[in-house]
Formats: C-alpha cells, sequence, structure tokens
C-alpha cells in the first residue's frame, strides 16, 4: 500500500474539513502506515523539529471551527427553508428566477446539513463515522457545492437573456425550461463528482487523536487532476459566468433606461423584476466575495508554507479556516439577501407565511408588487375619485 499526500486540495473539507491536521501537516511530518482489519490508518506524527508558534494558531483555529459553525448553520438552515417557501408560492412559481432560488435554497441546505454533520463527528459522534458516511458526506458535499455555484450560473445568465432579449426571453426564460437546467445540471454534476466515492477514506491522525476522512485512493499525478478540474468547474468557470452575465444585465438595464424602455411590462411586474434583478445580484456578488478568498489563498500558497515552520505558515493556516467557514456563510446568506434586495414584497410574503400581524391593516402579498394575480393597480387619482364619489356622510379615512 502507498501514500500519497493528503489534503492539497482546492475543495473543501479535503483535509478533515480543516481542522488542526492542516497545522501539523505544515509541519514536518512522518507517515506511518498500517492495515486495519476495518479500514485504512495513516498515523501521522510530526518529526522531532515541531513548530512552537503554531499553538497560536492552532488555538484560533480550533475557536473558529468550534464556534462559528452553529450561528451560520441556525441562519443559513431556517432562512433557506423560509426562502424555499416564499419562493414555491403559487404565483413566484411561474417566474423562472424565482425556482432557481428555490432550488438554490434546497442545494445550500444540504451543503449546510454536510457540514453540520462533520461539526458533530469532529466534536461529539466521532465515533460513529463509517466508510460509507465518509465516502457519501465528501461525495455529497463536492457534489452540492458545484451545483449550488452552477445553479447561480444558470439564474444570471437567464436574467441577462431577459433583460437584453426582453421578446425573446418570454419564450425562453420561463420556469418550465429553469426546471430542465436544473434537473440537467444536478445530473451532469451527480456523475462528474462520482469520483469522490472511490478516492475518500478515513484515516487516523496521531497528532490530533481523530480519525477524519480525506482522500487517499489516488495518485499524486491523479489528485492534482482532479484537483485542478475541481477548481475549474467549482470557480473559475463559474465565476467567468457569473462576472460576464452581470455586466450584461447591467449595461442591459442602463440601455433601457437611457432608450426610455420598460420592457415591455407593466408598472407593477416592472417593480418586481427589478426586486429580482437586484436579488439576483445581490446573491452573484456574495458568491464571488465568499468563494474567491479560499481559491485565492489556495492558488498562492508557496511549497514552503507547507514544509516549513514559519510565521507565513501560521498566517495561512489562520487564513485557510476562515476562509473555509467563508464557502459555507456563502450558502447561508442568501435569504438575509433576499430581505435587503427582494425589498417589501419578500417581507411581505415571509411575514405572510409565518402569519405574522401586519402594521397599518391586514395586508396580503401577491406577485404584483403587494397585490393579488390578475388584481387591478389604481393610481392614487383614480382612488381619491372612487372615495370621493362613494362618500357617505360619515368621515372615511385611507390608512
Amino acid at each position: 500500500m502507498e501514500y500519497y499526500s493528503i489534503g492539497n486540495s482546492s475543495d473543501p473539507g479535503v483535509d478533515g474539513s480543516g481542522k488542526s491536521t492542516e497545522i501539523w501537516r505544515m509541519a514536518p511530518m512522518t507517515p506511518i502506515m498500517r492495515n486495519d482489519t476495518n479500514n485504512l490508518s495513516i498515523v501521522m506524527s510530526p518529526n522531532s523539529t515541531t513548530c512552537d508558534q503554531f499553538l497560536n494558531a492552532e488555538a484560533v483555529i480550533a475557536a473558529v471551527e468550534y464556534y462559528v459553525p452553529p450561528i451560520v448553520l441556525t441562519i443559513g438552515l431556517i432562512g433557506n427553508t423560509l426562502s424555499f417557501f416564499v419562493m414555491i408560492r403559487p404565483w413566484n412559481r411561474r417566474n423562472s428566477t424565482c425556482f432557481f432560488m428555490a432550488a438554490l435554497a434546497i442545494a445550500d441546505n444540504l451543503v449546510l446539513l454536510c457540514w453540520l454533520l462533520q461539526w458533530l463527528l469532529d466534536y461529539y459522534i466521532g465515533a460513529i463515522l463509517t466508510t460509507w458516511l465518509c465516502k457519501s458526506r465528501k461525495y455529497l458535499v463536492m457534489t452540492m457545492f458545484r451545483i449550488s455555484a452552477w445553479i447561480i450560473v444558470a439564474m444570471t445568465i437567464d436574467k441577462a437573456i431577459a433583460v437584453n432579449f426582453p421578446i425573446k426571453s418570454t419564450r425562453i426564460c420561463t420556469s418550465k425550461y429553469a426546471k430542465i437546467e436544473v434537473i440537467v445540471l444536478t445530473i451532469l454534476l451527480l456523475v462528474t463528482n462520482a469520483q469522490y466515492l472511490v478516492i475518500s477514506d478515513i484515516v487516523f491522525f496521531q497528532a490530533t487523536g481523530k480519525r477524519q476522512c480525506v482522500f487517499v485512493h489516488a495518485t499524486p499525478s491523479a489528485l492534482q487532476i482532479i484537483n485542478l478540474t475541481g477548481l475549474l468547474s467549482g470557480t473559475i468557470l463559474p465565476i467567468c459566468f457569473i462576472v460576464i452575465a452581470n455586466l450584461c444585465i447591467v449595461f442591459g438595464i442602463n440601455r433601457a433606461r437611457k432608450r426610455g424602455m420598460n420592457l415591455g411590462l407593466r408598472r407593477p411586474s416592472r417593480v418586481h423584476e427589478a426586486r429580482m434583478t437586484r436579488s439576483l445580484l445581490l446573491v452573484s456578488c456574495a458568491f464571488l466575495l465568499f468563494v474567491s478568498p479560499f481559491r485565492i489563498l489556495i492558488l498562492v500558497k508557496d511549497e514552503m508554507t507547507l514544509t516549513k515552520c514559519t510565521t507565513n505558515a501560521e498566517i495561512m493556516a489562520i487564513l485557510s479556516a476562515i476562509f473555509r467557514s467563508f464557502l459555507f456563510v456563502n450558502s447561508a446568506v442568501n435569504f438575509i439577501l433576499y430581505c435587503i434586495g427582494g425589498g417589501t414584497k419578500f417581507r411581505l410574503e415571509l411575514r405572510d407565511i409565518l402569519r405574522l400581524p401586519l402594521g397599518g391593516g391586514k395586508r396580503k402579498s401577491g406577485r404584483n408588487g403587494g397585490h393579488l394575480p390578475g388584481q387591478r393597480t389604481l393610481s392614487a387619482s383614480s382612488v381619491s375619485t372612487s372615495i370621493t364619489r362613494t362618500r357617505s356622510p360619515t368621515t372615511t379615512s385611507l390608512v
């Protein structure tokens, strides 16, 4: 049996989800291989030249990895669930962007559930870790990360087409085609990520005294190819598509404004589309903001940092733990972004789902900016005229 480098990957959670093993792996290591009856065990023991400065980094990383996940998971799981129920309301289902956002909420929740499982395994239920659980969790988290990224890509391209080609978009940018795109993306990524079921296994790190799920069953060249394709399909290509599509959206909106176009929509629909576009741009920017730092860190890591005890290595270890958490934060912030970008309409629909009392009278939120589908909107002057005509001797007021 051969030993291959562990954890040198561009994907999250490769080296035990960024646990303190990364610090030990940056110090000189002596791998000791042994066969177990149940699984592969690799004992990683530091050489005599240990690094005292890594103790500070280990404390910071341990705090980040223990206290950050519960907060992010609570906000993310609740927020994504509420977002899903808002996006699947009857008047939202016909909107392709709403369908993409509903699918994104499901994918993000699966990512967060995998993170929750890893956190519980690391701190509370590590004894139940089996080879099957290791392989399935690693496969699921890698696949869901990429499905989330490509859903954002598809959603951004869909909106770019709608903004720049409003007439053709009525046939192309529909919920029917959105469903087909999500199904095709899901099947394709489930198949192309099957290699993670093969190369994942449980190893034992003597430095930490824990068993962790890492990539071991691959030659160095094969692992390098997997890392490169993962970096391209999970980060570089999605970011390129998102940036280009967002630029097309912004230029299309500015061009329409200069020409005095309203994209062929009535005012309530224009307001609704503007809010959806704003939410989409916020989600795309959040993806770039939270995903890029960790990927850039992986690319700029110097080989010396991984083999010598230096201050740079300590900083790299801390940044790696923080930026890896950012990857999961990206799956938890969409609800907050919808509340900001979706405006009053999203908040009203959220209140309606939660059955919360609304100030200033009872209102119902709907597709047309707070009105029910098919309900005709009235201008202020027409409302005033109608009230004047029907006014009785008793006092009538508008709330």
